[in-house]
């Protein structure tokens, strides 16, 4: 492979091959058996943009550990890359958890570069394009040792590299740590729908337990007093289902016009994804197709296969079209839609339609089944109580992915500029390097 080099080379900046600024290491070309127990194997699979993550990989017994770092053992600052299949991706290692490799990947240890500034720089498409030119094989591409080690690099002096790895170790940091806070949202969450479909919560906003409130027995064991066991078709008041509805059998085609098409592509858990791909229906689309009654803000729709139970409210009062595969719920008066949105989101609920699936490769439920599934209902006055708490968490999920995706592009953006030369960090390397 012959990397380009062609580009301009920014002010004060070298151009180096991989090799001659790291030492590369080759895996072993072989397969251990695995073990439950024992030392972390990473395969191609483990490998992914970041920091390795050793959690889930396969074990390998001691002596195999021994045999597979008889090359080299990995340290903090190495990188891990790919070489077949998903070639050419790259972990940095930031444990000194002990681990080998597996086939078809290698290690590269930094000598003469900063470690993270060049992590970062395999990452960028300069580095990708020259991956690409250097693939050999048809069936399954694979990037060889050859020309790893050929791969040209741009790199600043010292000091630069340390600022800019710094820069983007800032932002990456400040990624894992928005995940952490979503995750850990996620969990209280998941912990509260747990209380809430089991036990619920008293006036004073309390979860309800045994020593100090009444409950009963019933078909999902102990329940508060107040509830009440209810058939699904208990607590509505209309389905609207057009399943097997298509324009074609209306006479029609879709598109011309602006009132989009709901199928199960667009209706994701808890909301719906306009971003999907979207069919779009004219005024007389809508009419013919929407015959039996119409969406409403607020009501709660669901999938009822491929995939099955994803469920969120419609968002609005515009028009909508239920196409493919979801169906729309519109609830009796002592039914709060956003408590019933939650309710069918639970592990409850969820629970019950997949155990009265069926099929094998794109699992569904039947209607008739759905109707007459059975839920513990609290009254009237507690359901908005319990929505709104989970209401309340959901917003803030929101809100860190948001600012999740804002960090994902400024990183994405300081990467271009600060890998390539773009931007120049110069001025804020201390005088004293330059003695």
């Amino acid at each position: 492979m012959t990397a380009s080099t062609n580009q301009s080379v920014p002010d004060g900046w070298e151009i180096r091959k991989l090799d001659s600024i790291t030492k590369i290491v080759d895996s072993l070309h072989k397969t251990p058996s695995f073990t439950i127990e024992g030392y972390p194997i990473v395969r191609v699979s483990d490998i992914k943009e970041g920091k390795l993550n050793l959690s889930n990989t396969k074990k390998v017994t001691e002596f195999d550990y021994f045999e597979f770092i008889c090359r080299y053992k990995p340290i903090i600052g190495d990188i891990v890359m790919s070489r077949v299949g998903t070639y050419g991706i790259v972990s940095y290692v930031s444990s000194k958890e002990c681990f080998c490799i597996g086939q078809n990947t290698v290690v590269i240890h930094p000598l003469n570069i900063n470690s993270v500034f060049l992590f970062y720089y395999l990452t960028t498409k300069k580095v990708k394009d020259q991956i690409e030119i250097g693939l050999v094989g048809s069936s399954q591409k694979t990037l060889s040792l050859k020309n790893i080690r050929k791969l040209v690099i741009y790199s600043p002096s010292h000091h630069e590299q340390n600022i800019i790895a710094a820069i983007l170790s800032t932002i990456d940091n400040a990624i894992d740590q928005t995940d952490q806070l979503i995750e850990r949202n996620k969990r209280i969450k998941e912990g509260l729908m747990q209380d809430f479909f089991c036990y619920g919560i008293d006036e004073q906003g309390n979860i309800r337990n045994e020593k100090t409130h009444r409950f009963k027995d019933s078909l999902f064991g102990r329940i508060p007093e107040e509830w009440v066991v209810y058939e699904f078709n208990k607590l509505l008041d209309q389905i609207l289902d057009f399943r097997g509805k298509t324009p074609k059998k209306l006479g029609m085609e879709w598109g011309g016009g602006t009132i989009p098409a709901l199928s199960a592509n667009n209706v994701v858990m808890g909301g719906i994804d306009f971003n999907k791909e979207t069919n779009w229906g004219s005024e007389e689309l809508y009419k013919k197709w929407m015959n039996k009654g119409k969406s409403s803000m607020g009501d709660v729709i669901m999938t009822l296969e491929a995939p099955l139970g994803n469920v969120a409210q419609i968002p609005d009062n515009k028009k909508y079209i239920l196409s493919q595969r979801v169906v729309l719920f519109k609830t009796k008066e002592f039914i709060d839609n956003l408590f019933f949105k939650y309710l069918l989101m639970s592990n409850l609920f969820q629970r019950a339609i997949v155990i009265d699936s069926t099929g094998t490769t794109a699992t569904g439920i039947q209607q008739k089944k759905l109707l007459k599934i059975k839920l513990p209902i609290p009254p009237k006055n507690e359901q908005p109580h319990i929505a709104a708490i989970l209401s309340h968490t959901d917003k803030a999920i929101e809100l860190e992915e948001s600012y999740k995706q804002k960090l994902l592009a400024l990183r994405y953006g300081l990467m271009d500029d600060l890998l390539s030369g773009k931007v120049r960090v110069n001025h804020l390397i201390p005088a004293e390097a330059y003695a």
